[in-house]
């Protein structure tokens, strides 16, 4: 399985760029993750993320850029050496999402997405359930990941990048219009996911 380095590496080479502020690395690992949680149904890496003050962070990304307004690839490859992890095949799928991603939100600055994900309610929920004068609450992977599958407001300009999903979870209002209706409507339904399961 990949890690949160290997992910914080293919951003970075997506990106063209030589560094990245850590803040914007960091949210935009938490964006990848969240897309990546949308469209597959699973978690893209193990390791853990924690709501802090300004937003989603993933310890070991923390610690290995800790002291630094930026990071870049040295910095990268030694967390990801640390791990004992080895670089992963190509995934063409998984690459789509990390240049969806940057395409869309690498235009912001890392202030802007810092307040992007202080509007992310699953942010907001670990955040206020935190321990008195706590500066960090953990964060869920199954949280974000159902928040994520759940998503419906998603920006029509990282819509149009996105790649077609490979799961398609539906909410409680969802399920009950499915149950409401005579099967025979659920005929287009079913065939997209029979179309998506070959």
């Amino acid at each position: 399985m990949r890690s949160v380095f290997d992910v914080s590496l293919d951003i970075l080479k997506v990106s063209g760029q030589e560094s990245l502020p850590t803040l914007t690395l960091q949210k935009l690992v938490f964006y990848t993750y969240g897309w990546y949680a949308h469209l597959t149904g699973s978690r893209l890496f193990e390791q853990s993320f924690y709501a802090m003050p300004m937003g989603p962070v993933v310890g070991e990304l923390l610690t290995a850029h800790a002291r630094r307004l930026d990071v870049d690839r040295d910095v990268l490859e030694l967390g990801r050496e640390l791990l004992e992890d080895e670089p992963q095949p190509e995934d063409p799928y998984y690459v789509q999402i990390i240049e969806a991603v940057w395409g869309y939100y690498g235009q912001f600055s890392r202030w802007e997405l810092v307040h992007m994900t202080h509007e992310e309610q699953v942010w907001r929920d670990a955040w206020d359930s935190r321990r008195e004068g706590s500066r960090r609450a953990p964060l869920e992977a199954t949280d974000i990941i159902d928040y994520f599958a759940l998503k419906r407001d998603i920006p029509e300009a990282l819509r149009a990048q996105l790649p077609d999903p490979l799961v398609e979870c539906l909410t409680e209002n969802e399920w009950a219009y499915l149950e409401a209706v005579p099967v025979v409507a659920h005929a287009p339904f079913l065939e997209r996911l029979v179309t998506r399961a070959n």
